[in-house]
Parts: C-alpha cells; sequence; structure tokens
C-alpha cells in the first residue's frame, strides 16, 4: 500500500458509486456491495479510535481481556464505551480499486437496467360489462332459461384469474344486480 492512496469510508464510496452509475442509494450500496465481495477491491479496518470511557474515579476499571462489561453500559445504563467515528465499523474502500472495478463492470454514466414498469389504473374484469349486457339481452330474448345457464355460456370469454365456478358465480351475481332479482329465481 503505497501513500498515496486515497481511502473512503462505506458512505463516501456508495455517494462515488451514485455520481458515477446513477440510481438510489440502495443500488449504490447495492454495487458497493458486489465490488467488495468480488476480491478485486481493497478495503481495510481504520485504526481503532481512542477508547472514551465513562469513568467517574470512584470505581476502579478493570481493562483486562474479558473483565469488561460484555453489555457495553454501566449500571445507569449508559454506555461504557463511546465511538468517535460515525462509521461504527471503522472499514475503508480504496478509490482506485473501485474506481478501476466500476470501469469494468459498470460503464460510467451508463443507465439504469431496472426501470420500473409503467403503471396503469387497475381496471378488473374489463369485458364484464360486455358480457353482462350480452347476458341480459340473451335472457330477455329468451335465448338462455335462466342466468345461470347464460353466465356458464359466456364465462369462457371473461377476464380473470379465477376458477370457471367463480367466474360463473361472479356473472351470475353481476347479472342479478343489473336484473334486480335474486339469484336462486330464473327468468322464466
Amino acid at each position: 500500500m503505497s501513500q498515496d492512496d486515497r481511502w473512503l469510508t462505506p458512505e463516501q464510496a456508495a455517494t462515488l458509486i451514485r455520481q458515477r452509475v446513477g440510481g438510489s442509494v440502495g443500488r449504490s450500496q447495492g454495487i458497493l456491495g458486489a465490488a467488495r465481495s468480488s476480491g478485486e477491491v481493497r478495503s481495510r479496518a481504520s485504526a481503532d479510535p481512542v477508547l472514551l470511557m465513562a469513568d467517574d474515579g470512584v470505581v476502579g476499571m478493570d481493562m483486562r481481556p474479558g473483565a469488561q462489561n460484555k453489555g457495553g453500559v454501566n449500571s445507569d445504563g449508559k454506555p461504557v464505551v463511546h465511538h468517535l467515528s460515525a462509521d461504527a465499523s471503522g472499514a475503508r474502500i480504496s478509490e482506485d480499486d473501485l474506481l478501476d472495478w466500476l470501469a469494468r463492470n459498470h460503464a460510467a454514466g451508463a443507465a439504469i437496467t431496472t426501470v420500473a414498469p409503467e403503471l396503469s389504473p387497475h381496471v378488473r374484469y374489463t369485458t364484464d360489462d360486455e358480457l353482462l349486457a350480452e347476458m341480459v339481452q340473451g335472457l330477455t330474448e329468451g335465448r338462455w332459461p335462466n342466468k345461470h345457464q347464460a353466465a356458464i355460456a359466456v364465462a369462457g370469454r371473461a377476464e380473470g384469474s379465477g376458477t370457471r365456478e367463480a367466474t360463473v358465480r361472479r356473472l351470475e351475481g353481476k347479472v342479478s344486480k343489473l336484473l334486480k332479482t335474486s339469484r336462486n329465481i330464473s327468468k322464466d
């Protein structure tokens, strides 16, 4: 490692990726994770920060391994050790390695490949109205003896992911509402 290497925090690296590749913060963090896990981007832990301890001097603090409070808090619930850096892991990523990896794996300014699908208004069973009009006309003209037979006849052309029986029940219920009759009464 030369003295000229520049080391970035994970937040700085994610910002750099976002500037180069584009996309959201989550996408840039995902790309950073892929770069780090590839083994082609060096990372190192920074030197441990100064150890600040909340010790008022009344009770001695045993600093031998295994003698510290594992919970990291005193009897009042206050932290015993305070971290100075915002990045708790202290990891640093090589800027040169990251830029090289990005140049090989993600073209600068390339368009984001994941595009959200265009949303359309939710319309359920768009052909039901046409089928219901056909059912009403067929029932009034005597083509079918009852609503159930009319629903069976047109159910094959209805949209929806339900079973055929569910589609027949749905159409029969809708035509009953149109005709303001019960499902059990045929239009004889």
